[in-house]
């Protein structure tokens, strides 16, 4: 006997098991730089001079930190063609150069990625500073922009980092033209 595809018993969509995800947050991190008037940063504050308040709700704050932790930056900066046009990699070398001055010599460390169809770790982490500054980014941007490729794989790297604060500075013109991988949803 033939059987046709008709013929099969096939489970009932319905009674199928659903899987069900369930998420929640045991703890979120609330950073805060606290100024005076003058914009000068008030220091040795306390936990008790913090109230937290979630949707018109005080909430509990179970761990607070205060001082001045070392910096993990990554500066990740756009060389594809595009940066050639009207000025582009001039501004971006200033704000490289303005970042960095903000930076405490000896303490905070960072390191410069270039990226066009490819990923280049230029410098490495350092807190020698001016190591970086002083790289000369002479050159004729070209390529095509993989943007979110770069992004993912410095951010990975940075998240590396020991030091309390990391953070990824991207320096870009345009959109990304070349990634292999998509932007998050």
């Amino acid at each position: 006997r033939h059987v046709a595809a008709q013929d099969i018993a096939r489970p009932d969509p319905g009674s199928q098991p659903t899987i069900t995800f369930k998420s929640g947050v045991e703890a979120v991190t609330v950073s805060a730089i606290v100024r005076n008037r003058r914009g000068k940063v008030i220091r040795d504050l306390q936990k008790s001079d913090f109230e937290l308040i979630d949707s018109g709700v005080a909430r509990q704050i179970n761990d607070f930190y205060f001082g001045d932790a070392a910096v993990s930056l990554g500066v990740l900066l756009d060389i594809s063609g595009s940066m050639d046009v009207g000025g582009n990699m001039a501004r971006a070398r200033e704000a490289v150069n303005l970042a960095l001055s903000k930076l405490q010599r000896d303490r905070d460390e960072a390191a410069l990625f270039t990226f066009d169809t490819a990923l280049a770790e230029v410098h490495t982490f350092t807190n020698q500073l001016n190591r970086i500054t002083d790289i000369s980014l002479e050159g004729k941007p070209w390529g095509m922009t993989s943007l979110y490729d770069a992004i993912a794989t410095t951010a990975e790297r940075v998240a590396e980092r020991r030091n309390r604060h990391r953070a990824l500075l991207v320096i870009t013109d345009g959109v990304d033209t070349a990634s292999r991988m998509t932007p998050p949803q």
